[in-house]
């Protein structure tokens, strides 16, 4: 077995067997010839040996390495709960003789049969990462996310998706099937990936795992595939998937992470709009307040819920986020439109023109918050269209994205009449059967800085970036426009 794991392992066999002399030397050979496997699985799977220092939190337990120092950059590595219960105890020996900081999450397998699930599992692995981050500064540490089985799926796309924070992803007898993953993989080329299968599995076929390893290969990704040859469906956490495991966590090396941060949990914030209607929003930080912050209004029926799984993501490439909750609107995500509701209660109009007065009053609140990064207005369906209205009238912001703008708004056409008045950056994206209204609208900005994204498929709005099918070549297009409008230049990056 390589590494600092093989001498671990050596030095804990040597303790117990130790005689005297030439004599014991050679009952300690026997021994070990006789029962060195034996103890090896004791040793994988007995907690008294391996005592390490354990934090139980809500959301997370965290086995730490013993004298860890403040200033470490150690892999951390990221297991679900239960993940297996005859070698449950193989992640804190890694953590031991590696090394390690194992953070074990709390219970994945009853969020996969639900609609949300990829949102809920990825909310999942934010709150043990934030648990972890209490106890040491996990910001500067490569990060590795186990998915094993079931959860595979969902734990593979999540953490593709978002190589912006995951540095590694180990595939245990995983149930990922090629077409699971993201249509578009480019982004996640710098994630490594072990893929570790029984050879005669009975619940995954090995099969899976080779054409896993070729369709990832094709994509660009640096991938291992090491088939254990076992029926058992836990054979590759325990003795025979340790030494593939120590190897690929070793290969990762201690360089520090500097572009990236613990995901931040949503705020639930308030404030009152221009005629004294309460408003709420969703606040999503990146922990640097000279990050551009992103606008985020949602469509009709609809609740800042709509950017529950579009604002971590753009808070994982490095922008603060701010989704309201309009007059106009209902529920999305089984999120209720709170400021909606509170003007029903109280009478007040709650046409799409309404809201604009919401929209005008977030922008100068972004300011109030402290945000001084460059600004963008991200709208969706009837929003789309305010937040040109907005970009006509407003100083203060730097680009605008219209996710399926139209004339919605009146009076009929006044839409052409203030998109010929925006000269910022505009990226314009609509589903192909909408070309037409959104083309025209368009058509009619006197910008030089337009986009237009047509999509073949039929997603209104903002939630094509996790509806569509194409969702990930829009990402590309989306974080492509906004770093380009919104980032500094590298001459004002001197400056500042």
């Amino acid at each position: 077995m390589p590494g600092p794991f093989a001498m671990g392992l050596g030095d804990s066999r040597g303790r117990g067997l130790r005689g005297s002399g030439a004599d014991g030397a050679l009952q300690s050979a026997a021994l070990m010839k006789r029962f060195g496997p034996l103890l090896l699985v004791l040793l994988l799977i007995a907690p008294t040996a391996l005592a390490l220092p354990v934090h139980p939190g809500k959301a997370a337990t965290v086995y730490l390495p013993e004298d860890l120092q403040p200033s470490e950059v150690l892999p951390v590595v990221l297991v679900e709960q239960g993940l297996a219960k005859t070698y449950a105890k193989l992640w804190p020996t890694l953590s031991k003789r590696l090394r390690l900081i194992v953070v074990e999450t709390g219970p994945l397998r009853e969020l996969i049969k639900r609609p949300d699930a990829t949102r809920l599992i990825e909310a999942a692995l934010d709150d043990a990462l934030r648990e972890a981050a209490n106890l040491h500064d996990i910001n500067r540490c490569p990060w590795v996310v186990v998915g094993f089985s079931a959860t595979a799926p969902q734990l593979g796309y999540a953490t593709l998706r978002r190589p912006r924070l995951f540095q590694g992803l180990i595939l245990v007898n995983s149930g990922l099937r090629a077409r699971d993953l993201p249509p578009n993989l480019v982004q996640a080329k710098a994630v490594p990936v072990a893929i570790l299968h029984g050879l005669r599995d009975r619940a995954v076929p090995v099969d899976r795992a080779r054409s896993m390893e070729q369709a990832l290969e094709k994509a660009g990704f640096q991938v291992s595939l090491d088939v254990i040859d076992t029926n058992k469906h836990y054979a590759p956490l325990g003795e025979e998937g340790a030494p593939a495991l120590a190897k690929f966590l070793e290969s990762l090396g201690t360089n520090p992470i500097t572009t990236r941060r613990v995901p931040v949990a949503p705020q639930k914030i308030e404030t009152a709009s221009a005629d004294g209607l309460l408003m709420t929003a969703d606040l999503y930080e990146t922990g640097d307040k000279s990050d551009p912050v992103l606008m985020l209004f949602h469509q009709a029926r609809s609740s800042r819920g709509e950017y529950r799984e579009i604002a971590p993501r753009l808070v994982d490439a490095g922008y603060n986020c701010l989704a309201l909750d309009q007059r106009s609107g209902g529920v999305w995500a089984g999120v209720t439109n709170e400021t909606a509701q509170r003007a029903a209660e109280a009478g007040k109009p709650q046409a799409y023109l309404d809201a604009k007065q919401d929209l005008v009053r977030a922008v100068a609140w972004a300011r109030e918050l402290g945000f001084e990064g460059r600004l963008a207005l991200i709208g969706s369906s009837y929003s789309s269209s305010l937040v040109i209205f907005l970009a006509s009238e407003l100083d203060g912001i730097d680009a605008v994205v219209a996710f399926s703008p139209g004339d919605y708004l009146p009076p009929k056409g006044s839409i052409f009449e203030a998109a010929g008045k925006v000269e910022l950056p505009v990226l314009v994206h609509h589903p192909k059967n909408e070309t037409e209204r959104a083309t025209a609208v368009f058509r009619a900005l006197r910008t030089e800085h337009g986009v237009r994204i047509t999509n073949p498929g039929d997603v209104h709005g903002a939630s094509t970036l996790y509806r569509s099918p194409r969702a990930e070549q829009v990402w590309k297009a989306l974080l492509g426009f906004l770093d380009e409008h919104l980032r500094p230049t590298p001459e004002e990056e001197e400056q500042r």
